[in-house]
């Protein structure tokens, strides 16, 4: 398995520079010539990084007119979970002609679905430590989720060979982690854009650590879940069952940082169990429910998510926030089960 993005030559990105100077605004057109110009495209990641690399490139020409249209493209490619693409596009431009301390977006709080990259803290400091507690969270997330995908695969297969109308359910579980890595994408891109917006000096070291994520780190979990996909696509022989937890896709996971070292933050001490505890319960929950299909599993499963969520939501003091707060983790985790 591949482990890294495909490779992107000069004359791919010049390509890429020339499709967006000649852009008058389709940007949907843009989207699909873009892929077309190099067959690793196919991949979204390495799409959105060769536009947003191609975009760096006309930034440094000072071209502010391909600059935004290959903004535009790589926010509808690689769609953020955390803003709208209009929004997206500015932040991108806006990081790209050092543009971020005028930025509106860029020195607001941290969305929420952002907030667990930094202990959950809305307005973290525009420190370097702030973005090198984020940077090791993503690495630390995303290889979890590669290595629990890689023991996961097994089992889906095995399940998919006993019955195959579980293939589609198993798939949706599989792209779960793709978008759990969209997400930490996402919010290590976001910290970095507001860290720069409030100290500029900043801002080397947020594309160094956007950088490692997009190049070293998140490259091979989406292979994992390319092939993954590709597998359970096809008909697979039965295989022996071995139970294992899965994840869920609820929600990433909240660090907190404990005598300088980065630490799992532990529910408040009125919780009638603990993290681990609270996981298992839920990953139970939901093979049970995925299984069955049985509304009566459904409903444990719910109640199970909020069992696990609620301490994530503790910290809330406004009763309607936090209610809304816990309903968008259940939300998102029921959305996995399907229809």
């Amino acid at each position: 398995m591949s482990a890294g993005p495909p490779s992107i030559g000069e004359d791919v990105l010049g390509e890429l520079e020339r499709q967006g100077a000649a852009c008058t605004g389709d940007v949907p057109a843009l989207v699909a010539t873009s892929k077309g110009a190099h067959p690793g495209f196919v991949d979204a990641h390495a799409h959105a990084r060769a536009l947003e690399l191609a975009l760096l490139r006309r930034a440094a020409a000072a071209d502010r007119h391909a600059a935004w249209w290959l903004a535009c493209a790589a926010a509808v490619v690689r769609a953020s979970p955390l803003a709208p693409p209009q929004e997206d596009a500015e932040l991108l431009v806006g990081r790209a002609f050092g543009e971020l301390p005028q930025s509106a977006a860029a020195r607001s709080p941290l969305p929420e679905g952002a907030r667990w990259l930094v202990a959950g803290h809305a307005e973290p400091p525009a420190t370097a430590h702030a973005l090198e507690l984020a940077r090791k969270n993503a690495a630390i997330y995303v290889e979890r989720l590669d290595a629990e995908l890689q023991g996961r695969v097994p089992t889906l297969l095995a399940r998919t060979g006993s019955s195959p109308t579980v293939a589609p359910v198993a798939i949706e579980v599989v792209t779960t982690y793709a978008a759990a890595a969209t997400l930490v994408r996402a919010s290590m891109a976001r910290l970095g854009d507001r860290c720069a917006a409030f100290d500029p000096a900043l801002a080397e070291v947020a594309a160094r650590a956007l950088a490692e994520l997009d190049d070293a780190i998140l490259p091979s979990l989406l292979a994992r879940v390319e092939e993954a996909r590709t597998a359970l696509a096809a008909p697979a022989p039965a295989l022996p069952i071995v139970e294992r937890t899965s994840f869920v896709g609820a929600a990433p996971p909240t660090f907190a940082t404990q005598s300088g070292q980065l630490a799992v933050a532990a529910p408040p001490s009125a919780a009638p169990a603990s993290v681990e505890q609270l996981d298992a319960a839920m990953r139970a929950a939901f093979e049970r429910a995925w299984t069955s299909r049985d509304p009566a599993d459904r409903a444990t499963f719910e109640a199970a998510v909020r069992a696990r969520y609620l301490p994530e939501t503790a910290h809330i003091t406004d009763p309607d926030q936090q209610r809304r707060a816990l309903d968008h983790y259940v939300t998102h985790a029921l959305s996995q089960l399907g229809s």
